[in-house]
């Protein structure tokens, strides 16, 4: 059986930030949208050290036993979203019973008390990433 590589397509949104070219960038978004359902950026301008940073953050989060996670748990879709809990072909009206596989921290700010980990790092970094 022959091997399929899948090349993701790497995207420079720096003529978008800038101006010069938003919809030559949209355009290339939403071709690997469609055509492989996912993409990288580069041209973001945030800080490699502060992404590291943002990474390790957050494995540490994430490597946490579930019941300690589960206590940044909220409604409405913010907060820590446990493995299996989320069903993404539903948001997009296709017929699916098959849950995702993945956890997720979904954070918005200005940042509840009750939905942030007890973790100083983590909101630290959260809030500087989100200041670039």
């Amino acid at each position: 059986m022959a091997a399929h590589s899948i090349i993701i397509p790497t995207i420079d949104i720096s003529p978008y930030l800038d101006g010069s070219d938003k919809e030559g960038v949209a355009s290339k978004i939403n071709k690997a949208c469609e055509e492989i359902g996912f993409f990288m950026i580069q041209g973001h301008g945030i800080d490699p050290k502060l992404l590291h940073s943002m990474h390790a953050a957050c494995s540490k989060f994430f490597d946490l036993p579930l019941s300690i996670k589960k206590k940044s748990y909220a409604p409405f879709g913010l907060g820590y979203i446990g493995i299996g809990k989320e069903n993404h072909a539903l948001t997009l009206e296709e017929q699916s019973e098959v849950n995702d596989y993945k956890e997720s921290l979904n954070i918005t700010l200005p940042i509840s008390d009750e939905i942030w980990p007890d973790n100083e790092t983590l909101r630290a970094v959260c809030e500087q990433y989100y200041k670039e």
